[in-house]
């Protein structure tokens, strides 16, 4: 008994217990079926019963008892298939010295016991062994089934990841040449632009130059003779013929000079010339002009003709006599620059003019001629200036895509190498996952085998010793019967196992069986071992997944129109044995959803403003502003665009009824700093000058009647960069007198950036507390419009700026975009000079500049 319970003990049981159902659903059914005691008992025959147990080695190793079943089942054993030669070789003792009776069978009964005893402990231990087996052979199976959907699952993995990478790949395969062939067209075109750009800056620039020589020679006289030109235009030369049969729709105008208009027929660009054209016919109807009959159409012509190569030839030889070491001669297109070498030919402009009696001979002065000329060089600067901001824009955006899309590149080759990697990396897990899986299903075919061959012999063993036990006992029965004896013989008979519970889930542990006795023995089988320890759930502890935290998003793939970004994080502790499996390792989410090109988002209005002025109906405003600003190429209203800015009419009575009865003109009372900008270029002639100068006049009158209003007025006059000045700066003592003896007529260019530029640096001396405003009374066109728009913008940050546009020839629109908005309330425009010293103009200007008047 105790050497039952200590190999009960050693053996290995595993706690997981895996029922027939499960096996059959495996496919591993057992070809021989277990048999019950009862079973057995019903079908087997004496002679069964006696050939089992004379083929037992116990019993052959029992003389006695083979003698006394010989004696009493002779017959039987005699049909026996086995045992009858061996018993009859084996009787030492003839059947006659046997014993009889009682005394004779209690021997052969505790002997039979004995058998039965044993059989029934070899019957447990099988049981035992093949249980045990039988579990830890489930388990086996179960982790090789397993293991072959997981390495299946690795498998797919790998090959949806292989498909994939086979995709970006060729994805990848098609998207690089097509960026390739952009960045090549992307090269070419702005090989082409910039080259274009310069070209047109090289012919730009050489037309500045030409404007410049033209603008030498028609430098006018003033009380310095040192400062005319050299070749100072001759009475008449200034003279200007119109053809309406020449040129295009509104004729062409040609310049008496010969050498002027030499210089400019040798105007090149478009732009040169059409300003040229413009200029020249404003200048021409701007004065009286005298119709020509076509003789004298047609003399004037070639005295223009002639005079031309004589002209140049002329002027090249008192250049080259002034600076006989200059290496630098007068820049003209077609030219050689050297009097050493002969002219580049150019092709002559086409002449199509056919004299008529359509022409007319007009004369200007050369202060209006000068500042004509001026102008154009001014137009010509400014369109070189654009063109040259055009060029740095297009360089910097050839820079920019040449330099985004070289990365854009870059980047796809590094995203085809990381997939090719991928391809590779994930082919290779394919493979293995591919062969592990394989691996496993032969594993799991060899324990199946093993599986039923094992619980086949089980099964045949449990029942050879269940027909040990019922042979035993059927032929301890048969014996008593034999030997007329009437004996009652009860086996012990247990209950079945009842187990505790395993001291531990997993990686072994030990649990208790128990079992009672049902019916207790009497004369027969003693009762086997009621008790017993076996280990227990020997399967490894399931390990479950553990993952570190997760790492950091990647940047966006897109800025906009949504794009991917990642995450990921490495796996710490891999899943085993059935335990918790891990999550995912990688994680995206879309970011950047905004559209690329979406438009700004505005606020709500501001609130109203206060009216800008007291009285002839004035503007109140509000305005939005930005929200959320535009994206890409999404578009956002400017500042001034109707749907950001906002005005009302206010306070449109009339200002008369503001007046005292003995008055005429408004006088200002707001605090304010005030800056009067003054034009006194030529094309003002004297009596524009005088009438400017006396609504300058009335304009300090009104800002400085009212002392308590506490108004600081400066007054600068303009004319080109050498002839503007101060002729009071901000100051509360601003009298009529310092314009009437100070303000002084120049006569020169209109270069009125340069003013505003001024004007601008004044306000750095005045005060944050006070208004600030800037008048600019004008008549022409600024010599250049681009750097004048730009002052005025820059100014309008510091000041609010009032244009007092003089006669036809200021450039109302221009003057509309530089003033500050409303355009109506800071524009005032006067048809003419003999207007301008009208007490309404002064109102005007002053219920616009001054929010307070009396």
């Amino acid at each position: 008994m105790a050497n039952l319970r200590a190999g009960l003990l050693l053996l290995p049981f595993l706690a997981t217990w895996v029922n027939e159902a499960f096996a059959v659903e495996m496919g591993m059914t057992v070809g021989t079926r277990l048999k019950s005691k009862e079973e057995i008992m019903a079908n087997m025959t004496i002679e069964q019963a006696a050939r089992v147990v004379m083929s037992m080695q116990k019993t052959k190793d029992a003389p006695a008892l083979m003698a006394l079943l010989q004696k009493h089942l002779g017959d039987s054993i005699h049909h026996a298939q086995t045992g009858g030669a061996a018993l009859r070789g084996k009787s030492a003792a003839s059947p006659s010295a046997a014993p009889s009776g009682y005394a004779a069978l209690q021997p052969a009964t505790d002997m039979l016991n004995s058998f039965m005893a044993e059989a029934t402990m070899t019957l447990d231990l099988s049981k035992i062994q093949c249980d045990r087996f039988e579990r830890s052979q489930m388990i086996l199976l179960t982790e090789a089934q397993r293991d072959v959907a997981s390495f299946n699952g690795l498998a797919a993995e790998s090959r949806g990841c292989v498909l994939r990478s086979q995709g970006n790949i060729a994805a990848l395969d098609n998207k690089i040449p097509q960026v390739r062939e952009e960045l090549d067209d992307h090269r070419r075109d702005c090989s082409t632009q910039v080259a274009s750009l310069k070209y047109d800056l090289m012919i730009l620039n050489g037309d500045i130059t030409v404007m410049e020589k033209i603008l030498n020679l028609t430098k006018c006289a003033d009380t310095d003779s040192s400062t005319a030109a050299p070749f100072f235009l001759q009475t008449g030369m200034e003279d200007l013929l119109h053809c309406d049969g020449c040129g295009g729709k509104d004729g062409k105008i040609m310049m008496q000079h010969s050498g002027i208009q030499k210089m400019i027929n040798a105007l090149q660009s478009k732009t040169a010339r059409a300003y040229m054209h413009q200029h020249l016919m404003a200048l021409h109807r701007s004065g009286p002009a005298v119709a020509l009959t076509q003789n004298e159409a047609q003399q004037r012509l070639a005295l223009v003709e002639e005079g031309a190569a004589h002209h140049l030839h002329t002027v090249r030889a008192h250049r080259h006599a002034d600076d006989p070491d200059s290496t630098t001669a007068m820049f003209i297109p077609g030219t050689t620059g050297d009097p050493h070498l002969p002219d580049v030919p150019v092709p002559p402009e086409p002449v199509d003019c056919k004299p008529t009696n359509k022409c007319t001979l007009g004369s200007t002065s050369c202060i209006a001629l000068y500042e004509k000329f001026t102008v154009v060089k001014g137009g010509i600067v400014d369109k070189r200036d654009t063109t040259s901001d055009e060029l740095v824009d297009t360089e910097r955006y050839c820079e920019e895509t040449d330099s985004s899309l070289s990365s854009q590149l870059v980047a796809l080759g590094d995203q085809l190498r990381e997939h090719q990697t991928n391809l590779a990396t994930c082919t290779k897990n394919q493979i293995d996952s591919e062969a592990q899986s394989h691996a496993k299903g032969r594993q799991h075919a060899d324990l199946k085998a093993e599986y039923t061959e094992t619980l086949t012999k089980c099964c045949e063993e449990q029942n050879n010793e269940r027909s040990e036990i019922c042979a035993l006992e059927k032929i301890r029965g048969e014996l008593y019967k034999l030997e007329g004896v009437t004996r009652f013989i009860t086996d012990c008979e247990v209950s079945d196992w009842s187990e505790f519970e395993c001291s531990s889930t997993c990686g072994g542990g030990v649990r208790r069986k128990s079992r009672e006795v049902i019916v207790p023995p009497d004369g027969g089988m003693a009762c086997p071992p009621l008790s017993m320890e076996e280990e227990c759930n020997m399967q490894p502890c399931p390990i479950d997944c553990v993952l570190e935290a997760w790492g950091g998003w990647s940047s966006c793939s897109a800025e906009c129109g949504g794009g991917v970004r990642e995450r990921s994080r490495n796996v710490l502790v891999e899943m085993q044995h059935g335990g918790e499996a891990c999550d995912e390792t990688e994680e995206e989410e879309v970011c950047n959803g905004q559209a690329c090109d979406a438009d700004c988002v505005l606020a709500d209005w501001s609130p109203w403003s206060t009216c800008n002025q007291a009285c002839g109906g004035g503007n109140r405003g509000r305005t939005k502003s930005i929200a959320t600003p535009a994206l890409g190429s999404g578009e956002c209203p400017g500042e001034e665009d109707e749907v950001r800015m906002m005005f009302e009419p206010c306070n449109t009575f009339d200002c008369s009824t503001l007046l005292p009865p003995n008055r005429t003109k408004l006088n200002c009372a707001s605090k304010l700093d005030v800056v009067i900008v003054l034009d006194s270029s030529g094309s003002l002639g004297s009596h524009g000058w005088a009438m400017s100068k006396e609504l300058t006049v009335k304009l300090v009158e009104s800002f400085t009647a009212e002392p308590a209003a506490d108004i600081k007025v400066g007054l600068l006059v303009f004319s080109s960069t050498d002839k503007t000045e101060w002729v009071r700066h901000l100051d509360p003592g601003a009298t009529v007198e310092d314009v009437k003896n100070d303000a002084l007529w120049h006569m020169s260019t209109t270069w009125t950036a340069n003013a505003l530029a001024l004007a601008q640096g004044e306000f750095l001396h005045g005060r944050p507390d006070a208004g600030s405003i800037v008048i600019v009374i004008t008549d022409g066109k600024p010599y250049s419009n681009k750097a004048t728009e730009e002052a005025a913008k820059k100014l309008q940050n510091t000041a609010r700026v009032m244009w007092v546009p003089i006669g036809p020839g200021a450039p109302v629109d221009l003057i509309n975009e530089m003033a500050s908005k409303p355009v109506e309330d800071h524009v005032i425009r006067v048809a003419d000079f003999n207007n301008v010293a009208d007490d309404w103009v002064a109102n005007k200007i002053l219920a616009g500049a001054c929010p307070k008047v009396s």
